[in-house]
């Protein structure tokens, strides 16, 4: 039948299933999942007994030749009664781990090192590779000059603290892997309609997070009032916000790293531009997990044309959010769709890098010749240990 998923425990092909749920969101690296299977009195499961589980049992979803998601069962539940058995079971892809793990040392200095290859040296310990998406490899090999993951720190964190320097996206690979990609850079060809492909659809409307004018400054209350071009005097970014009518002001701090007047603007029409496009939310189901191109995934565009009644919608959105269902008798996608702009990343400086300390002065060479030609050098020998600030250093 077709948008049968082939569920694998442990090596083994569970036989038979009531339903089955995939969650994949942008807003979550680990995609989760939910398995229910039972009315069958003698060992459910066959050979897998879920109430020998332990945490680590390997798990792979398949729709037809396309591998969903790699991970672990974390929970499963037996229920008993009158009407038969039902096991319960639920767990997350393999970057879980990354989710829920601190870092440990010597992983805290990675100076010097690519985006790609920071986050490969925090995955390593788990198991977890790293991909890069088609298109992204340019940003995920942009070289920090400092980073440093503080012990105790979510891995996660660490990893899209990174990945924050060029726009990219931490998601969950279906093999299990970390895959980075740049936001919304992919398209899907199937077009969301109504009338059309869609079997329901909702659209919100939310205005509270909205604001009329947004600051960016380090809080100095005099500096808070615009010039006549509408830039914010001294070191205040000023962007508005057209389609909020009323005064509602907005004071963000700068983000780490932000110190020109250009990348606080970049900050505060980021901050505007997020809030806007995720004003607007259309959640929609369809049939089935599949279109012309492959599985519904989260951050992909997608043209969406709504006609009926009051909804009159005709633009390109982002995909945040598909949930594929499948049940005994019929398999749906249920999505959530913003406008790109939600998705549109902070401008964060990268880090500088350090000037390279000049070597300190050969000490075999004979300084009674230098100065008999260069006048009094002094003690030259120690100069080099003496400037070891790059900031600080003239030379």
């Amino acid at each position: 039948m077709p948008n049968t998923p082939t569920l694998t425990i442990n090596g083994l092909e569970l036989p038979y299933w009531s339903s089955v749920t995939v969650d994949r969101s942008i807003d979550a690296v680990a995609d989760s999942f939910t398995i229910e299977y039972g009315n069958h009195e003698a060992d459910p499961g066959g050979e897998i007994n879920p109430l020998s589980f332990d945490g680590d049992e390997p798990v792979e979803i398949r729709l037809e030749d396309e591998l969903l998601l790699t991970g672990y069962i974390d929970a499963s539940q037996v229920a008993i009664s009158t009407d038969g058995t039902t096991v319960s079971l639920s767990g997350n892809s393999k970057t879980v781990d990354l989710v829920s793990c601190p870092v440990m040392p010597p992983n805290d200095n990675l100076n010097e090192k690519t985006i790609e290859s920071i986050c490969r040296v925090l995955c390593k310990p788990f198991g977890i590779d790293v991909e890069v998406d088609e298109g992204s490899e340019a940003a995920a090999q942009t070289v920090l000059a400092r980073f440093k993951a503080e012990f105790g720190e979510d891995v996660i964190d660490a990893i899209e603290r990174a990945a924050q320097y060029r726009g990219l996206v931490v998601s969950s690979a279906p093999n299990g892997n970390l895959r980075l990609g740049l936001s919304a850079a992919s398209r899907i060809e199937t077009e969301i309609r109504l009338p059309g492909n869609l079997l329901s659809v909702s659209v919100s409307r939310d205005a509270r997070q909205r604001y009329s004018d947004y600051y960016v400054s380090n809080g100095a209350p005099s500096d808070i009032e615009p010039d006549e071009e509408g830039q914010a005097s001294g070191t205040v970014a000023h962007v508005e916000d057209p389609g909020v009518s009323r005064h509602r002001p907005l004071h963000l701090e700068p983000n780490t790293g932000v110190s020109k007047q250009s990348q606080r603007v970049a900050q505060a029409e980021a901050e505007r531009n997020r809030r806007v496009g995720q004003s607007l939310v259309i959640s929609g189901s369809m049939p089935g997990w599949k279109h012309s191109g492959g599985v519904w995934a989260p951050n992909t565009l997608v043209a969406v044309s709504i006609k009926k009644g009051p909804l009159k919608i005709e633009q390109e959105m982002v995909i945040t959010t598909a949930r594929l269902v499948r049940d005994a008798s019929s398999s749906k996608v249920e999505l959530e769709l913003v406008h790109p702009s939600a998705l549109k990343p902070d401008d964060v400086p990268l880090p500088r890098r350090r000037r390279k300390r000049k070597k300190a002065a050969d000490p075999t060479v004979d300084q009674t010749e230098l100065e008999a030609e260069f006048g009094d050098l002094g003690d030259y020998a120690e100069l080099g240990d003496s400037w070891t600030d790059a900031e600080t250093n003239p030379f």
